[in-house]
């Protein structure tokens, strides 16, 4: 699914003035990758994948109801938090299924390979040239990790906003490529239709 940089910048788009704790929120459901020895079944836990064929509007709904009367820096993560699950599901069913049709003749392996190849380059190529960033930076940087109950520690969410701030500036990490699946354009057209999704979900009374 879409890598930091992206959720990020959908997350911008929803906020002019994001808070800490909802940039935060908005990486967190991946902090999943930092437990050892996880499975898919984790993973779709924190991402509250009850069918991947539905939109997950509902079990994402029910799940926010159980933060409406939480302190306001949980509250905040929590809405990242839903925001990260609708996005990866939009570009699941969006994006990376074009993608998957175009490489049909890949095997799973290879597949994988060029997704990550692709996706960390366009994530670098965002980290390197949005004005936003420094000031998210900082941001993350602040931003208190919480208890996510059932689903993530925040020791594990605390770990990947560190993993994210280092992440970009080591040379190792950037392919040096030109994508030719997840081009720039296509990027960006993806996180202005999620922003949109995302200013229907904030008419939802679980979201406010």
């Amino acid at each position: 699914m879409p890598l930091p940089m992206v959720h990020l910048a959908i997350a911008t788009g929803v906020s002019a003035k994001p808070s800490a704790e909802f940039l935060l929120g908005a990486l967190a459901p991946d902090a999943i990758h930092t437990r050892p020895g996880t499975s898919r079944r984790d993973k779709n836990a924190t991402h509250i994948v009850v069918d991947t064929r539905e939109w997950p509007e509902a079990p994402v709904r029910r799940w926010l109801a159980g933060y409406r009367n939480s302190p306001a820096p949980l509250r905040e993560l929590a809405r990242g938090y839903a925001m990260h699950v609708l996005c990866d599901r939009l570009w699941g069913r969006t994006v990376f299924q074009s993608f998957r049709r175009a490489v049909s003749a890949l095997d799973e392996a290879s597949l994988r390979a060029l997704y990550y190849r692709e996706t960390d380059q366009i994530d670098i190529d965002l980290y390197r040239t949005v004005p936003w960033r420094e000031k998210v930076w900082r941001l993350l940087a602040e931003a208190r990790a919480y208890d996510v109950a059932g689903l993530l520690t925040a020791g594990e969410i605390d770990a990947w906003r560190q993993r994210t701030l280092k992440w970009y500036d080591a040379p190792e990490h950037d392919p040096a490529i030109a994508p030719r699946y997840f081009t720039r354009a296509r990027v960006e057209a993806y996180i202005e239709d999620a922003v949109s999704r995302m200013a229907e979900a904030h008419t939802w009374p679980e979201w406010r």
